[in-house]
């Protein structure tokens, strides 16, 4: 009998389908196994107090390893399904990632003795895809069993060292510090610090409303003297701390109600497609887009992947198996024509990056919706599609018009732009999944010696308008902005970004406020006084 062993439940009932009931079970480990002392009352207190194990030159440490939570009856249910057969083959097929290479080192140490274990991967859910990997099964790949346990005995002296000084800075009875989380929270921290320390600089505004477009009142050119700057220097043309300035720029505006247009620049420019996605970038368009967290995202990707309908979805590539190029393209041409075929794509793959996998993409291309799901998860796999579609097509053409106008009684003039697609090219693509409008494709003949009259105000808004504001401070992180900064400061992999923030918020590190995250005393006490003390010397030798 052939025993399939995976991590998610989920996963089976698929599995066993594509493989076939007289030969194979399949059956989850629901995550890892066996993992280092942390419990005292019921690990030995001695080996839950070390942070590192003895080792010889060249090797890694050998600790003693423990059950985790389901680890011994997940290990129990395999075993006792082992014993009803008179020959087992064990295939490990637990995530094609670090992680899941070393649950698959744990499972062949605690089953080998019943039967020969294989490693198997695959970066889909599909029919040919595990048939492929069950009939090519390899042995562990021991470089990442290594790399998995460096990871696992780094954590473990950085955090259990440093949550042990934690306490005295907090409190919180679930103190803890780590190489990923702490200097995440260092980000919101570090924010909320620039939002305390920022002074707000006054301006006015004037805007104006025609059929055409909106317009602003260019006040300043940067060499002015008066030119308006914000609290970094940052020159605005539009703002001006002059209110004489802008009262009289609004008087002249409400009296003559007509604008002149004086000067028309017309510019093309190609706008490429983004390519498709990788976890970052999946994480925080879903929240951009919907405001959803990365927890959430997180958990419809893995609908979707242990349904067989996404690749793998912890990956840094943005590359596409050419068997995914191939069947994009048929999409694309049998959708829109050859005409709105791109370039080849070069997968892209972050500095530092691991490319064991493919872009996050639809399993299926062909496939435009899955109408028996739940809506978010539809909407989910409307956009992976859309993106992944969009990468493989032309770029889109926009023709901006940029626009000065004149003002009768007004020393200075109006800026204002319109612009329209003349050909949509890749955003065809979000349109046909209702994600965006493909834009305006409608050109304008905009001519100067033009005179527009001036809308009447609506929804209690003046036109014109004379606006007076301040500088805001800089914007909070939002969990999906947070990923972001961890992507470009290279904290963290694929499979932590959603727990990594997670975690902050469960230690009561962070909250969110409307929306946003904001540290609490905790929190700042954690990368105020105790990270510090991890931190280098800049005058060391």
């Amino acid at each position: 009998m052939n025993i399939l062993i995976v991590e998610s439940r989920a996963k089976c009932k698929t599995l066993l389908k594509y493989l076939g009931k007289s030969e194979w079970r399949v059956l989850p480990t629901g995550g890892h196994v066996r993992r280092l002392p942390v419990d005292r009352k019921i690990h030995p207190p001695k080996e839950v107090k070390k942070a590192y194990w003895s080792n010889q030159p060249d090797e890694l440490p050998n600790p003693p390893w423990f059950w985790t939570e389901r680890g011994e009856a997940a290990v129990r249910a395999i075993t006792d399904e082992a014993a009803k057969h008179k020959s087992v083959r064990f295939f490990l097929a637990t995530d094609p990632d670090r992680e899941g290479e070393l649950i698959a080192w744990h499972l062949e140490g605690l089953l080998s003795d019943l039967g020969p274990c294989e490693r198997v991967t695959f970066d889909e859910i599909t029919k040919p895809a595990v048939l492929a990997a069950v009939a090519s099964p390899r042995g562990l790949d021991r470089s990442m069993v290594d790399a998995a346990l460096v990871r696992t005995f780094i954590d473990r002296l950085v955090g259990w060292r440093a949550s042990k000084i934690a306490k005295h800075f907090t409190t919180s009875f679930t103190n803890s510090m780590g190489r990923v989380q702490t200097p995440t929270l260092g980000f919101v921290v570090e924010r909320e610090m620039e939002r305390e320390a920022h002074v707000p600089v006054r301006y006015f505004e004037v805007l104006a409303t025609t059929i055409l477009t909106d317009w602003r009142v260019r006040f300043h050119e940067k060499s002015s003297p008066d030119a308006w700057v914000d609290e970094k220097g940052k020159f605005s043309a539009h703002r001006t701390a002059n209110d004489q300035l802008a009262q009289s720029a609004y008087s002249a505006l409400a009296a003559a109600r007509k604008i002149e247009i004086d000067a028309v620049k017309r510019r093309e420019k190609s706008q490429f497609p983004n390519p498709p996605f990788s976890t970052d970038a999946l994480l925080q368009a879903a929240g951009s887009r919907w405001g959803w967290s990365p927890k959430k995202t997180a958990a419809l990707a893995g609908q979707l992947y242990e349904a067989g309908h996404l690749t793998y979805i912890r990956t840094d590539s943005t590359r596409l198996a050419a068997e995914a190029v191939e069947a994009g393209r048929d999409v694309i041409t049998g959708t829109w024509g050859a005409g709105l075929l791109g370039t080849l794509p070069d997968g892209e793959v972050a500095s530092g990056a691991q490319d064991a996998h493919e872009a996050i993409r639809p399993t299926q291309l062909e496939v435009e919706n899955l109408p028996d799901l739940e809506k978010d998860v539809q909407k989910l796999y409307a956009l992976v599609r859309a993106r992944t579609l969009a990468s493989l097509m032309a770029p889109s053409q926009r023709v901006t018009l940029s626009l000065v106008a004149r003002c009768e009684g007004l020393d200075r003039t109006l800026d204002g732009a319109v612009g329209w697609y003349a050909e949509p090219g890749w955003r065809r693509a979000f349109s046909a999944a209702s994600l965006e409008d493909a834009g305006d494709q409608t050109e304008l003949i905009v001519t100067p010696g033009q005179i527009l009259d001036l809308m009447p105000g609506e929804d209690g808004r003046e036109n014109p308008e004379l606006r007076e504001d301040q500088t805001r401070p800089p914007a909070r992180y939002k969990a999906h902005t947070l990923v972001k900064a961890m992507k470009d400061g290279g904290i963290g992999r694929p499979s932590t970004y959603a727990t990594t923030v997670e975690r902050l918020e469960e230690r009561k590190y962070i909250i969110i406020e409307e929306g946003a995250l904001a540290p609490t005393e905790n929190g700042r006490n954690i990368w105020l006084k105790a990270a510090p003390l991890f931190a280098l010397s800049d005058d060391r030798e």
